[in-house]
């Protein structure tokens, strides 16, 4: 009885913890970046490792999202024949780099 309590409660912990990193995805996917604070403060207090990953890469996308394309974040089907490949400008010691855009055909 009390191995199965324990299974029952392993899986009800893996099913909330999947769910928060699939509306997570769904925030990040959707460009909804003032709601992944409430997404993740959905998790419970003593996260798995699993949650701190996702945590920390939330941070990581934040921190950083000013430098990255919206391109980054258009979903599959919305991405034309044309491919952008990003440069990045590394002349500017002071100032952090810079991202130029040079487009190019792809086949489809």
């Amino acid at each position: 009885a009390i191995v199965g309590a324990g299974v029952v409660w392993l899986v009800k912990r893996l099913q909330t913890e999947m769910a928060i990193a699939v509306e997570i995805a769904d925030k990040i996917g959707k460009r909804q970046w003032d709601q992944l604070d409430e997404v993740l403060a959905k998790a419970p207090c003593n996260k798995s490792t699993f949650l701190q990953s996702i945590e920390q890469i939330v941070g990581h996308l934040k921190v950083y999202r000013a430098y990255m394309p919206d391109e980054l974040f258009v979903p599959d089907r919305d991405i034309p024949g044309i491919r952008e490949e990003a440069v990045v400008d590394s002349n500017a010691e002071s100032r952090p780099p810079q991202v130029v855009r040079a487009s190019s055909r792809e086949a489809l």
